[in-house]
């Protein structure tokens, strides 16, 4: 299988979005930043997440949205910090995607 997506992992500041939105925009690819799918598909902010619902219910809904975005092909995904330390989306960006840590 050809590795389809390309998968940007760092540190909070690091320049993912900014990198990632660049280099979609050269390769022709979507852009997606896992931050602002959570937040959409939540239909609140990350930081309220995390303050009313916790971080376990956060971490699922993380798992959820970044294994679905995995599925896509051609894009530039911005992971958040704390994603790769899931095994299941490790195992899904190892499967289909090329990383690069910032």
């Amino acid at each position: 299988m050809l590795k389809k997506n390309i998968v940007l992992i760092g540190m909070m500041a690091a320049g993912k979005t900014t990198i990632g939105y660049k280099l979609a925009k050269a390769l022709k690819y979507d852009f997606f930043d896992i931050d602002s799918e959570i937040e959409k598909s939540e239909n609140e902010k990350i930081v309220n997440i995390f303050q009313d619902k916790g971080e376990e219910y956060f971490r699922k809904i993380e798992e959820k949205v970044c294994i679905d975005l995995l599925k896509v092909e051609d894009c530039i995904i911005s992971f958040g910090g704390g994603s790769i330390t899931n095994s299941k989306i490790r195992q899904m960006i190892k499967k289909n995607s090329f990383s690069i840590y910032l």
